[in-house]
């Protein structure tokens, strides 16, 4: 149902590419807000939509978060919330990498169309070079750069992954073969 509400492709902004190998080029996304009237001019007045952006921003579902990673509210008071729809398309990868240090938690729900490869997932990684230097969280490796699959999400609808970001939350995308 999620699916089949989602916005048409002119609402979405192309991805920005912050990273020198290009690895955003098929990637579109919608920055979402907990202001209703701004949902509904985007997703519509019934959609199930803004029901799930008003749960994701609800305090509770926040703290639930924060408590499941053992993250202290009071040092975290400053936090901001950004939630994006993503849309994705055909040949888009993300390289192995970690998310930025200003993340604590990434959550990731896939909603794929029905004729989605479900191979299409993100899977997280082990670095097997213990000695690797990492410049920082913008840098990205190709998939054969010491680094070995440790689990492999399949791309269903209504899967969800939440990680606590760090050094080691090493993740990415193969080239997706879903249209």
């Amino acid at each position: 149902m999620l699916y089949n509400d989602l916005p048409s492709d002119e609402i979405y902004i192309k991805y920005s590419t912050p990273f020198p190998d290009n690895s955003h080029h098929d990637r579109y996304r919608i920055f979402l807000t907990n202001d209703l009237e701004i949902n509904k001019k985007i997703f519509g007045t019934d959609s199930l939509w803004n029901n799930l952006i008003e749960w994701y921003f609800n305090s509770n579902i926040i703290d639930l978060y924060l408590n499941k990673y053992n993250i202290v509210k009071q040092k975290y008071l400053n936090y901001s919330l950004s939630l994006q729809l993503v849309r994705d398309y055909q040949n888009y990868q993300i390289k192995i990498h970690t998310d930025s240090s200003s993340r604590q938690i990434t959550s990731l729900i896939y909603f794929p169309s029905p004729e989605s490869d479900k191979n299409d997932g993100t899977i997280f990684f082990t670095n097997l070079i213990k000695n690797q230097k990492v410049k920082d969280s913008k840098e990205k490796f190709d998939f054969n750069d010491g680094f070995e699959e440790i689990k492999k999400f399949e791309y269903l609808p209504n899967t969800s992954i939440d990680f606590q970001v760090s050094k080691n939350s090493w993740y990415g995308v193969y080239p997706t073969k879903s249209k």
